[in-house]
């Protein structure tokens, strides 16, 4: 099945149809419409006669307009998120919304979900910019929704191409501004945790582009925004991306952040978490002569990442490659062999199934 017959098929209208339901007050409005791409400009267009006529009705058109577009995007993005990993960290509570709908990923023939993501990105991009540029507060929780989900690109495509910190920056502020606007206590925790997970992950593609004192603000501002959110594993993983950034600037001081990380992700039971940080301690020892020391960290996280209810055979490649090059500095060149070749046909295998 082709992704343009799976788009009008059954399966895909009752992904908009199902979650129509419940997102009257999310998105502001009643039922579904048309397709994103078809809609923006003249919504464009129209908020442009609205904010010269200051007319609230052709404002209210619009605003369900883009609410609309906005849906129609989140939902399938979600899918396309999960169905890269399902174990993930993830702020936005989409898991009663996605409940409702039918996942278009899992259609037997469906599209792969990174290639359908990637034809998204202007639709996403546009829905973005126009709620943030005209200021369409009641939207702007949905937004962040749907940058989170959509960054999720960034991950697997490691490119620092101008629309990455776009997407990033628009999300943040779209949260920023959803917090400043809470009505309740856990609006406003909910709001600050999306801000801290995207000031994270714009982190890191700061410190991809060499932007290492942008990259220092956005760390520290996402950590004082996860300590107030008092969420244990987000606290956590905003460490390790400190932890990461501190492996460029200040090796040594890596090894500190990352045991913090560790720790915060032990209390919260987060066992992918500690894998992952394991990796990174692994690593920055290793980088500071420990190789011993290093063997033992990596060999304990590629155990536990290749045996999870999920395994994350990604990641797991990355760790045999870490190993193989310190089996190099020791000399052991036909152990580094083994474990080189089995990270490059653990790569191969995992790029065909995205």
């Amino acid at each position: 099945m082709t992704l343009v017959t799976l788009i009008v098929s059954d399966s895909w209208e009752r992904v908009k149809g199902g979650a129509a339901r419940l997102t009257a007050q999310l998105f502001g409005r009643r039922g579904s419409g048309g397709a994103v791409a078809a809609e923006q400009r003249s919504a464009e267009q129209e908020l442009d006669q609205a904010r010269t006529m200051g007319d609230p009705r052709t404002r209210e058109g619009l605003r369900k307009r883009l609410g609309r577009d906005l849906e129609e995007l989140l939902v399938p993005t979600a899918f396309a998120d999960r169905a890269l990993r399902e174990e993930r960290l993830r702020i936005a509570p989409l898991s009663e919304l996605l409940r409702e709908a039918v996942d278009p990923f899992a259609v037997v023939g469906g599209p792969q979900p990174l290639e359908w993501l990637e034809t998204k990105r202007s639709a996403v991009l546009e829905v973005l910019r126009a709620v943030v540029r005209h200021k369409l507060y009641i939207l702007y929780t949905p937004a962040w929704y749907l940058a989170e989900a959509y960054a999720v690109v960034l991950l697997y495509r490691r490119r620092t191409e101008y629309w990455h910190r776009e997407l990033l920056e628009l999300g943040i502020e779209a949260a920023e501004e959803a917090a400043a606007r809470a009505r309740t206590a856990g609006e406003l925790t909910e709001a600050m945790a999306g801000e801290a997970r995207l000031r994270s992950l714009l982190s890191r593609l700061l410190v991809d582009l060499g932007q290492y004192d942008g990259a220092r603000e956005q760390l520290q501002k996402a950590n004082a925004r996860a300590e107030a959110s008092g969420d244990l594993e987000l606290r956590a993983s905003v460490l390790e991306f400190f932890g990461r950034y501190l492996d460029i600037v200040d090796p040594p001081a890596a090894i500190e952040m990352y045991r913090r990380s560790l720790e915060l992700n032990e209390r919260a039971g987060q066992t992918r978490g500690i894998a992952l940080v394991t990796f990174y301690l692994g690593c920055a020892l290793g980088r500071q002569g420990d190789r011993r020391g290093a063997m033992v960290l990596l060999h304990r996280a590629l155990e536990e990442l290749e045996h999870r209810v999920e395994p994350d055979l990604r990641m797991a490649a990355r760790v045999r490659v870490a190993i193989g090059l310190i089996h190099r500095d020791l000399g052991e060149t036909e152990d580094a062999i083994i474990q080189l070749l089995a990270a490059v046909a653990a790569l191969r295998a995992v790029a065909d199934d995205m």
